[in-house]
Formats: structure tokens, sequence, C-alpha cells
């Protein structure tokens, strides 16, 4: 046992390592690229560029909506929007400073959530830009983030996804499994199990994964740094969620939840996994 968690211990360690020494390579001047497109669109990408073991997101801009399950009497979310940082387009020179910037912080979070959460897969970065007193809803994403204050204050208020009153089993199954589905919504009972944190220029807070959170704003402009990412284990516990729901919808089977065994979720997500190949096999054979 001492072996293996020396073994485990040593691979995060060159692991975070390995970021550091990729970050600093790139910010040597081996990210430069031409600016073959406007900032903000998303079209074309340079050849030049290095590639990364991770995938990042790719969009441009989403507006943020309420989904109906907003507790404050006012809700301000149309005021309020997002913008995916430019990580997977072409870049000009202010952009790969920031990219740049991104990047560094990327790799410093990873040598501190490797040892905890390792096998750092996927990111997407985002800059929220919002108007005073706003709500963003009662909801929760299928990732993990870290939300960083820029300027202005936030209050966040975050909710532990493992409490069976504030998600039971079957809904979190659901909410991995059918991505179009309604999210589980809030209720005013919740309020008491709430932990809340008041975020200023220079604090963050990190959401767990499946998370429920509710985020309001100060009395003046807020400017805030999301960093969304997923981890293999992460991705495990989707698909073994996902496992899950279709013994619950197609045989009214009650499994055994996500999460409390390690094996039997790499086995639920290798199952669906899988069909999931099977199925594109299938599909290109046509």
């Amino acid at each position: 046992m001492e072996g293996t968690c020396w073994g485990n211990s040593c691979r995060r360690a060159r692991s975070a390592a390995w970021w550091r020494r990729r970050v600093a390579r790139r910010n040597r001047g081996c990210c430069s690229t031409s600016a073959s497109s406007a900032p903000g669109t998303t079209s074309g990408r340079s050849s030049s560029r290095t590639a990364w073991p991770i995938t990042r997101g790719s969009r441009s801009v989403r507006s943020v909506r309420c989904a109906g399950a907003c507790p404050p009497s006012r809700c301000r979310t149309g005021s309020a929007w997002c913008r995916w940082m430019p990580t997977s387009i072409p870049r000009s020179n202010a952009t790969a400073a920031s990219s740049r910037s991104i990047e560094g912080l990327l790799g410093e979070i990873a040598a501190h959530t490797e040892p905890i959460e390792p096998g750092l897969n996927w990111y997407s970065t985002y800059i929220f830009i919002t108007a005073h007193d706003s709500v963003t809803p009662y909801h929760m994403d299928r990732e993990m983030n870290f939300l960083l204050q820029i300027r202005g204050t936030k209050t966040v208020k975050l909710w532990d996804p493992r409490d069976p009153e504030i998600m039971t089993p079957a809904e979190k199954d659901q909410l991995l499994a059918q991505r179009h589905e309604p999210r589980p919504t809030y209720k005013p009972s919740f309020e008491r199990k709430a932990m809340t944190f008041e975020l200023a220029p220079g604090l963050g807070v990190h959401h767990p994964f499946i998370a429920p959170h509710l985020v309001t704003t100060g009395k003046q402009l807020s400017i805030s740094l999301a960093i969304t990412f997923r981890t293999q284990r992460s991705d495990v516990w989707t698909d073994a969620h996902c496992f899950n729901h279709r013994l619950r919808s197609r045989l009214g089977v009650a499994p055994g939840n996500v999460g409390s065994r390690g094996v039997i979720d790499a086995t639920k997500a290798g199952i669906i996994r899988m069909g999931r190949q099977a199925r594109r096999l299938l599909h290109s054979s046509r």
C-alpha cells in the first residue's frame, strides 16, 4: 500500500511539473500565431499552434437566462452575460497575451488539483460581466469550476451535491443522462443548508462536481473569471450516472449510488462507453 501511494504521489508531482514546464515553453514565444480572424470569432486555427493534451471549449458567446428556479423576488439575469475566452481561435498579440495568462493560471490550478483530483482532461474559460444587483438563478453545472473575482463583489451560495435532500440519486442520474431535461429545482427548505461565500477582487471559490449554486452581484458592475474543467473521475461518474439512469428508466431498478465504490463506477462507465463505441461503428459502416 505504501509503495502504491508513493507511486501515485510521484506521478501527480510529475504531472504538475509537466504543466509548469509546458506553460513556461509557451510563454517563451512558442505560441505565436497569425491573426487571420477577428477576435471573438471561432473560425480557423493556425497551423503553428502547439497542441495540448486537453480539450478546450470553442464557443464564443452565450446568454444567461432564468430557468424559472430563482428564489429571490427580483431576477435580473437579462442584464448579465458571459463570454468564452477565445482559447481556441487564431490570436492577435492581445489575445495571445491573455491566453498565456489563462494557461499559466491553469497550470497553477492543475498543480494543486492533481493530488486531489488527478487527470484534468478538458477545460473552458469564461469572463462574466454582470450588472449590479443581478441574480444567476439556482442551477448546477456538469463540470467543476473555479470562480475568481476580478472587479466588484459577488455572493455565492453553494450546496452539497452529496446531500440527498438537495438532489436525490435519481435526480443526479437524470441530470447527467438527460442533457435537455429540466434540472433539479430550488426549494425554500434548501436555504438553511446553503454555504455562503463573499467574493471580492482577488478572492475565489471552487464549485465541486454538479454542486448546485446561486450567485448574486453587489451594488456595482461585476467582472469574474471562471475556469470550468473536467477530470477522468468526473467523466467516469458522468457515464456511471448514465448507466444508472437507464436501469431506472428501462428496468425500474434502483442501482447503487455513484461515488460509493470506484470499481463499480468504472464498470458502469465502461459498459456505457462500449455501447457508445458500438453505435458509432454501426453508423460508420452504413
